[in-house]
């Protein structure tokens, strides 16, 4: 059982060893550089998203809040 798994993980090492060989040097490198940007972009999207969710809720608490004060509470927007 144990020189089963040994095997097996040598020939994956054989096969990850293959792979980096024919990997491109420059698509590796664009790919390490541009998940920076990637992820900013990912970051200033849920900001973003979030921000309008607040500024949604807070405006439709403001506008039944006015309609309750001028005792108009069944009239929408």
């Amino acid at each position: 059982m144990t020189t089963a798994v040994f095997a097996r993980a040598g020939a994956m090492a054989d096969q990850v060893r293959e792979e980096a060989r024919r990997l491109d040097p420059v698509k590796a490198l664009m790919t390490v550089l541009l998940v920076l940007p990637f992820l900013l972009g990912w970051v200033a999207g849920a900001v973003v998203r979030a921000v309008w969710a607040v500024l949604a809720t807070v405006w439709a608490a403001l506008a039944v809040g006015f309609r309750t004060a001028l005792g108009r509470e069944d009239e929408p927007g």
